[in-house]
């Protein structure tokens, strides 16, 4: 009789450990807020460790939770980014502006994936013009671009009373 008794409750201790998933386990009785503080957490972490697919699965489900996640909306835009998703980056960072027009890493970043797009798009332009054809501010720009991507072009030159050489690369683009 205790042995069968035994075998129930093995049975049913074994059964009830499969059924809840830890994850499961760890969700139920929390609350919203809290459900999004943990994945929120966790996904950061991951983050931080460079595992991009198990940070990005985090934030899609604070984003399901509340889809207004500014921290969750800009890292997503960055995952995108760093993932080569330029268009799907832009989109994240559009969102994150959208909230809140103060936030200018997004706006830097946004700047960032639009000076990768001009680049490939002047790039395009002098592979596909006549040879013939005066390419002087074309790679002018291109070397501005190239200088404002290595941390060459920085305030702080401007500031001094140095050349304002973003200044010639707005005046370019707008003059072309």
């Amino acid at each position: 009789m205790i042995r069968v008794l035994l075998c129930v409750l093995v049975c049913l201790f074994v059964s009830g450990c499969a059924s809840v998933s830890p994850r499961g386990f760890q969700d139920e009785g929390k609350s919203k807020v809290e459900q999004i503080q943990f994945a929120l957490s966790t996904a950061q972490s991951y983050y931080e460790q460079g595992a991009l697919d198990l940070a990005k699965s985090e934030f899609e489900k604070v984003l399901a939770l509340d889809p207004s996640n500014l921290t969750s909306l800009y890292r997503m835009g960055h995952i995108a980014f760093r993932t080569n998703d330029f268009d799907s980056a832009e989109k994240f960072f559009r969102k994150v502006v959208a909230q809140n027009p103060r936030y200018e890493k997004a706006y830097y970043n946004l700047a960032v994936l639009n000076l990768i797009k001009a680049e490939k798009n002047l790039q395009y332009y002098s592979a596909t013009t006549d040879p013939e054809t005066d390419l002087k501010e074309i790679s002018l720009m291109l070397k501005y671009i190239g200088e404002f991507a290595a941390g060459n072009l920085s305030k702080t030159k401007f500031a001094s009373g140095e050349k304002d050489e973003l200044q010639d690369l707005v005046n370019l683009i707008q003059h072309r």
